[in-house]
Formats: C-alpha cells, structure tokens, sequence
C-alpha cells in the first residue's frame, strides 16, 4: 500500500474523530469546510500517487516491450503490483473509471505471472495504451464514466485475457460494471 494514501487514510480517520467530537460541542461550518479541504487534499495526494504509479507502469511496460529478458518475472511482478494498488487507491477515493480500466490489467497480468497466457507484443502495446488513458481519465478528474474508447479497451484486454486453449479468465468484480 502506498504510504502516501495511508497516511491520508489516517488523516481522515483522525478527522472523522474529530469532527464527531466537533459535533458534540456545535455545528459550524468551519468542519465542513475543513472536511472539503481534506477530500480536496485526498484528491491531489491520489492525482499524484496514481501519475507516478503509471509512469512506473508505463516505464517497466517499455522495458518488457524492448526485449528485456534478465528482469522479466520481475517487470511483470512489479506492473502487477502497481495496477492492484492504483486500483484500491482509485476504489478508496471513488475514481470508478479509473478502477475500471486498472482491473482487466490487474486479470491480465495476474495470469501472466500465473502462466495462462504469454505476455506479447500485441499486449504491452495495450497494457501502454490503457496505462495513457487512466493518466487522461484522472487528469480530466473523470470519477465513474466509461467513454466508448474506454469500454472498447477494457473489451480487448478482455480478449487477450483468454488463455489459448479458449478458456477466458474469470470475471471478477462484476459489481464493478453494474455500478458504472
């Protein structure tokens, strides 16, 4: 988990005591405000954390892409764990689409790790491609809309989930598209 949204969490956490404690004495506005000055903050901590993770992601994905054959379990291992916790800061800050486009790279590249399909040049190139729309998607502030570009991805990392003998991975989280 990354230190930075543990350390907010735990910002919210005293806050929320303290606005409970606030509450008992009176109900002003300087705690709502302080509240939306905490999400405001929260917000710009997990803009930042998600943009260096993806430049991670997108730094290791170049590397696997160009043949780098020493670190390879390594690469893979390491974007895997970079998209599962973008996708739980996304969760916690409710940046659905963002979550939505980091969970068809978290399947893919748990089974890459798992040996259920092969990590080709087809992938990385939409491992890139995805990794630059989750940058837009949370420099545009976009929370839970899916564009069709969006969909159209998520749909192809689907497909290229499925191992070659036909079976596809399961889907999991689909909560995740009903709540969209």
């Amino acid at each position: 988990m990354d230190t930075g949204l543990l350390a907010a969490g735990v910002k919210l956490s005293k806050f929320a005591t303290m606005r409970l404690d606030k509450n008992m004495h009176d109900s002003g506005d300087s705690v709502d405000k302080d509240f939306s000055n905490l999400l405001l903050s929260l917000m710009a901590d997990f803009e930042s954390e998600a943009n260096e993770q993806l430049a991670r992601v997108l730094d290791k994905a170049n590397l696997l892409q160009s043949g780098h054959e020493s670190n390879r379990a390594e690469l893979i291992n390491s974007i895997y764990l970079e998209v599962h916790s973008l996708k739980g800061s996304a969760r916690a800050v409710n940046r659905r689409c963002a979550e939505a486009l980091c969970l068809p790279l978290e399947i893919v590249f748990s089974a890459i790790k798992g040996g259920k399909i092969n990590c080709t040049q087809e992938l990385l190139e939409l491992v890139i491609t995805t990794g630059r729309e989750i940058q837009r998607t949370i420099a545009r502030g976009a929370g839970d809309c899916l564009t069709a570009d969006q969909i159209t991805l998520i749909a192809k990392l689907r497909r290229l989930s499925c191992a070659e003998d036909g079976s596809c991975l399961p889907r999991s989280e689909s909560t995740l598209s009903k709540s969209l």
